[in-house]
Parts: C-alpha cells; structure tokens; sequence
C-alpha cells in the first residue's frame, strides 16, 4: 500500500508538482502456524485433571520505499531509502485445569492459563535519517494467570455460571502518539493487572420457545508499569520514552 502525508503547511513544489511532506511504499507478509495438544486424566469418577499446551510460530515481513520528501524535510526523512526488516517468534502457552463433578449437572473447576499475542509491524513506519531505520516494530504481549469457575444446570430450565479470574498482561500492546511523525503507532507500554467477576445465567421453561439471559460483570483493571511516550519536546528524564 501507499502512503501520502501532509502534516505541515510546506510550499508547493514546482518541480515535483506537489505539497506532501513525504510519499512512502509499504508491504506486509505474515505467516500464522500453530498447534494445540492437550491430556485428561481421571483421577476419581468425579475429578479430572487435564493440562496441554498451544505452540505458535510467527513469521513477518515487510519493507518501507520512501521514494519522496518535500526538500524541506529530506534532512531528517531521506529520499530514494528502502529499509527491510523480518519478524520471527516462537511461543508456547501452557494451561492447566483441575474439575470437580460431583453430578452431571454441576461441575467446579480451577485453572492456569496462558496467553500470547504476536508482535509485528506498524503501518505508520516512517526510516529516519539518523539511523536510516524504520522505527516500526512492536513486541508480542503475554498473558498468565488463575481462574476458578462453576458451570451449573440447576433445574432442566435454568442455567448458572459463575467466573472469577486474575490475569497478568506483559509488555501489553497499546496504541501511542508519536510526536515527531505525527502518527499513530503500536507499543509496547508495560505491565496491566485485571482482576474480576463474571455471572451469566439463562431461563427458558421448557416448551415456550421463550430464552431470558442476564450477565453481570466487576472487573478491576490496574497498570502496574506504563511506558508512555512523550510530548513534543518533551525530555526522557521528565518521564517518558523515546523507545
């Protein structure tokens, strides 16, 4: 795909028969494969122990042409400069559950979980020209964490299902302004907590063709480390980042 921009009032260009501040080619290649394994195992008639794993593999490639600057901003955003970069990751995210079935009606259970969310590439890439690279790649973000549950058919026409989770975000993927390209880029900010309570039930009386649903939800989300990014002129020590 192509990108124009025109974020400054920068004169018109005789020559180039054109006003943009910068002309880019960008192009993006993404590979997703993964798998899932997972063993059960019973322990009584009632309780059942079960863990597994997903495995994932991801694979990106892009490339950014800056084949026009306005000449006024060729110091810093080059001309004619192509910057090529490759994302390779590869992850496993364990779980383990341990469910209690005192009847085929109710079951109790508590598990560990984790998550992965893949890294890749911003679309608002721009190569500077102190470093001649394209500042455009974010990380994966990672999950773990405890939930407990009950999962009930109290009567043949009424359903209850209770959730209580605690979850732990890592390098948590978040959207940032960036000042000096005037863009909206992807990044990795720092660590969240979310804590919460789910409660779902559902009623329809058999015969009736009538459904009533009702869901209830606390959640208390918490960033423990935030990495922000700064304001125009803003310095690192007043607390931001340039990463």
């Amino acid at each position: 795909f192509n990108t124009a921009v025109i974020t400054q009032a920068l004169p018109f260009v005789a020559a180039d028969n054109r006003y943009d501040q910068f002309h880019r080619l960008n192009g993006f290649d993404g590979e997703s494969l993964s798998a899932f394994a997972e063993l059960r195992y019973n322990l009584t008639g009632q309780l059942e122990l079960s863990g597994g794993a997903r495995w994932s593999r991801e694979s990106k490639d892009t490339y950014v042409f800056q084949d026009y600057t306005h000449p006024l901003v060729r110091a810093s955003l080059p001309m004619g400069v192509r910057y090529d970069d490759r994302y390779r990751e590869n992850n496993v995210s364990p779980q383990a559950v341990i469910s209690w079935k005192p009847t085929s009606d109710i079951m109790v259970y508590g598990a560990y979980k984790e998550g992965f969310k893949a890294g890749g590439f911003n679309t608002s890439i721009v190569i500077q020209a102190a470093t001649r690279k394209a500042d455009g790649e974010f990380g994966s973000e990672k999950a773990k964490g405890f939930e407990v549950g009950l999962r009930s058919d109290i009567t043949p026409d009424l359903r209850f299902n209770l959730t209580a989770y605690d979850y732990d975000y890592n390098d948590l993927q978040n959207q940032i302004f960036d000042p000096v390209t005037l863009g909206q880029r992807v990044s990795n900010a720092g660590k969240l907590t979310t804590r919460g309570v789910e409660v779902e039930t559902s009623w329809s009386p058999s015969g009736s063709g009538f459904e009533a649903h009702a869901t209830v939800a606390y959640n208390d989300a918490q960033y423990h480390d935030y990495v922000a990014t700064c304001y125009g002129g803003q310095k690192p020590a007043e607390g931001c980042s340039l990463r």
